[in-house]
């Protein structure tokens, strides 16, 4: 089952109509629709999933262009007009007349004599239309032929032989659809005879240098127009309201590059027309693509896609599931209940936290959590899965590159990254910048796959303390460099345990309570807050977190900065996903320092009494157990 794609299948079935009010529905000149995002974001599982809603209902092929190494543009259409020819509903069978009639010649050697290649091209086509049977059945069809003036006589049949009728039936513009069918005919442009053109498609394709782009080029014309007319000239064409569908996954690799390359060239003569075919096409982003050059995939399934018709190509980035889309897939799988919770809004935090939404690596977590239930996830989190998560999302990268990028996972975002220079080379981080693929966007900047910095993040704390590149050198590099970056220089600070320093910042910053001026705001203290204490936790505790915070405060505990000290603290370990699941306590203890500090300023109890009442139901959905209850 697909979570979180609902919007991109119905973008995609908004490409699918064909209005009109006449006779037959209308074709529209469309974009083809790229699906792109990180690896195992879902592209390939949003062609399967589309592929099972349109079987039996509407044509539609589904390949992968990536599977055979040896696939051409003309395998490809090859694959492509066999599953669009497959009986389907009210559709029937489209037919590729045209297109045979063009595969025929190209793939049947004739003579250099041009008589005698006219009646082997004329041979192969007719027997492919099974004209061959004609010399079984000829002297039943004689009466018909004799008393029909059009045609010759019995005897002159019997003289002139079979090969010789047949081409004398071909001069007749009607025996030549019977024999050769409609598909013929259409190769004859500008008044030349169709079978001599085709034994000049014949001729090039056996030639010592074959001219393949003009014979591919004379392909895919084919199979448009055929296309075209099944959907505007025959029988079913009126009931025909849907396009048909190419489903193309891993259309970066080279096969699929060229035909998508072909048929934008195709679809932008004046005298094609438009087609009735939606193409959804699946890809990596390209080196240095990101999610904010792709076209908004919120726009057209809510609206008119009149704006994005006559482009070549829409782009759509797939993105991350969201934490109630995580919710759908615990509760889809059955991964209820860990640790006795109900409801599952732990679990569906737990992994939002962990995973980002990233739809495979959720999945694989979801599977895990249900065979190991009352274990917190830094335990499930055992050496064979990291190792299955960290080798599927960093396929393709050389170790010397893990390794940086395991450095890199220290920066809050990809912008971050650039004050790492110095102790990352130029070089390296440009592999990253351009690395999409494992990428993510939050608000306006790009950061690294939640799930993917998190494992990054375990790994770069198992680094030596002394190391050049261990956490303590790291963070208080990026430090060091935050500049006029108050939230970033505090958040790093955080990271490396110096909570007593980003206290006395925050407390600073809220003010004098004794004094209460009227214009102090706590809405930016509370986003500073918030921004500083999203810090990575080096060693989050799997049991009893409530613990940790108390020995993160050396004062005493009745004092404004220590209230402050905990929230620092709290959230801080709150927020980060390998935090033991006994919460209950922790949550309650936030609740109260949000509800002390309500009156530090005069917006304090607008500001702080929704987050007092938020923890406090935060601590009532984690379940109770021994240790908090003491």
């Amino acid at each position: 089952m697909s979570y979180g794609q609902d919007s991109a299948i119905r973008l995609v079935r908004a490409f699918l109509d064909r209005p009109g009010e006449g006779r037959f529905p209308e074709s529209r000149s469309l974009p083809v629709l790229y699906f792109t995002g990180p690896h195992h974001i879902g592209k390939t599982t949003l062609l399967t999933t589309l592929a099972s809603r349109l079987r039996g209902n509407i044509p539609h092929a589904l390949l992968d262009c990536a599977a055979d190494k040896t696939l051409t543009r003309q395998t490809m259409l090859v694959r492509l007009a066999l599953g669009l020819n497959e009986k389907c509903g009210m559709y029937g069978r489209l037919p590729f007349p045209r297109f045979a009639a063009a595969l025929i010649a190209i793939r049947t050697p004739v003579s250099d004599i041009p008589g005698t290649a006219h009646r082997e091209m004329t041979a192969a086509l007719a027997k492919a239309r099974g004209i061959t049977r004609i010399r079984g059945i000829l002297t039943e069809a004689v009466p018909g032929l004799a008393s029909t003036t059009r045609f010759p006589g019995l005897k002159t049949i019997l003289r002139l032989g079979l090969g010789l009728l047949i081409d004398l039936l071909l001069l007749i513009p009607s025996a030549r659809k019977v024999l050769l069918g409609r598909g013929v005919a259409w190769h004859g442009v500008k008044n030349t005879d169709p079978v001599d053109r085709l034994v000049s498609m014949s001729q090039s394709a056996h030639a010592r240098v074959p001219d393949r782009a003009a014979l591919d080029e004379i392909l895919l014309g084919a199979f448009l127009a055929d296309l075209r007319d099944a959907f505007h000239v025959r029988r079913r064409a009126g009931r025909r309201v849907l396009n048909c569908v190419i489903l193309l996954d891993n259309a970066d690799a080279e096969a699929g590059k060229e035909f998508l390359r072909q048929l934008a060239k195709e679809r932008g003569k004046e005298e094609a027309g438009p087609d009735p075919m939606t193409v959804v096409a699946t890809v990596l982003p390209s080196a240095g693509e990101s999610p904010f050059q792709a076209d908004d995939e919120r726009l057209p399934p809510v609206g008119p896609i009149e704006p994005y018709l006559g482009r070549p190509r829409l782009a759509i980035w797939l993105r991350n599931l969201t934490e109630s889309q995580v919710g759908q897939m615990v509760q889809g799988k059955g991964a209820l209940p860990i640790v006795g919770m109900s409801p599952p809004a732990h679990v569906r935090r737990v992994l939002y936290q962990f995973a980002g939404g990233h739809p495979w690596a959720t999945d694989v977590l979801v599977d895990k959590l249900r065979d190991r239930p009352e274990q917190p996830l830094s335990e499930v989190l055992d050496d064979a899965l990291t190792a299955q998560l960290r080798d599927r999302l960093l396929d393709g990268f050389s170790t010397a590159h893990v390794k940086v990028l395991t450095t890199c996972a220290a920066a809050r975002d990809v912008g971050e990254m650039n004050r790492l220079e110095g102790l990352v080379e130029p070089g390296d981080l440009a592999v990253i910048h351009d690395r999409w693929s494992l990428l993510h966007t939050s608000g306006d900047a790009a950061v690294l796959q939640p799930v993917l910095r998190h494992l990054l993040l375990r790994e770069l704390a198992d680094r030596d303390d002394d190391s050049a590149d261990g956490w303590p050198r790291v963070f208080t590099w990026l430090r060091e460099r935050a500049g006029h970056d108050e939230f970033a220089r505090h958040y790093h600070a955080l990271a490396l345990g110096e909570v007593e320093s980003v206290v006395g910042w925050l407390v600073d910053r809220l003010g004098d309570p004794a004094q209460r001026p009227e214009n102090l705001d706590a809405g930016p203290w509370l986003a500073a807050l918030e921004a500083i204490t999203a810090a990575p936790v080096r060693n989050p505790p799997a049991r009893s977190p409530h613990k940790k915070v108390d020995t993160s405060w050396a004062g005493p505990w009745d004092s404004r900065p220590a209230r402050v000290a905990y929230l620092v603290s709290g959230l801080q370990l709150a927020g980060d996903p390998l935090t033991g699941l006994d919460r209950r306590k922790l949550h309650k203890e936030i609740a109260g320092a949000y509800m002390a500090l309500r009156g530090a300023a005069p917006s304090g109890r607008d500001v702080f009494e929704p987050e007092t009442e938020r923890h406090e139901e935060l601590a009532r959905e984690w379940p109770a157990s021994k240790d908090t209850e003491r």
